[in-house]
């Protein structure tokens, strides 16, 4: 009789030790498809990291260049300013030198 209770209970701790067998392989085998997950997200974000920064430098020199762009723009809107000013002064005094000599010639006319 004693025999047969130690088949018994080697009848109950086979499918055990199977069941915890196969649940430890499951755990397993999920923790490496994580992990695997987990690098290829790494090696995502570091990958995008290194796009963003990439496009941020090109972005940054892109503005700089535009910045000088406009900076030579407005130079060249002081210059046009400043020869536009000088015309005005050059317009005023041909202006009144052509009245003076309408006047002094009307004198001369009227003589």
């Amino acid at each position: 009789m004693h025999e047969q209770k130690e088949k018994s209970s080697l009848v109950w701790v086979i499918p055990l030790v199977i069941y915890f067998l196969t649940q430890t392989t499951l755990a397993i085998w999920w923790a490496s498809q994580t992990t695997s997950a987990i690098v290829n997200v790494q090696a995502e974000l570091t990958e995008f990291i290194a796009d963003s920064n990439t496009e941020n430098l090109r972005q940054w020199t892109r503005i700089n260049e535009n910045e000088d762009s406009v900076n030579e723009v407005n130079s060249g809107i002081a210059v046009s300013n400043t020869r536009l000013d000088a015309l005005k002064e050059n317009l005023a005094r041909l202006e009144a030198q052509a009245l003076e000599t309408n006047r002094l010639l009307r004198e001369l006319i009227d003589r």
